[in-house]
């Protein structure tokens, strides 16, 4: 897999890969991922078919979805902290 370039956007990082059969698509933001798989072939043959793809509908979609997923790993690590803070023993 390698990198084949890079879609700007304001927000969020968007680095697309190919591979031999898909053209892994990573957008990021906030700590987190999320990666599609477009599969090569009929309309997706080149880097500017997934510029096509990747439109301000996508983009908006995707980074509410980062946006969960960085609140769940917020709340998860203040929850682990607290739990961990709980096992220690308490010195007056």
């Amino acid at each position: 897999m390698r990198v084949i370039g890079n879609i700007a956007h304001p927000t969020l990082k968007i680095t697309v890969f190919e591979t031999d059969t898909r053209f892994p698509v990573q957008f990021e933001a906030g700590g987190v991922a999320q990666i599609f798989r477009f599969r090569r072939g009929g309309q997706i043959e080149k880097l500017s078919d997934i510029k096509a793809i990747v439109d301000d509908t996508m983009c908006k979609g995707v980074l509410e979805g980062l946006k969960r997923q960085n609140k769940l790993m917020v709340s998860t690590q203040a929850r682990k902290a607290t739990e961990e803070s709980d096992d220690l023993p308490s010195i007056i």
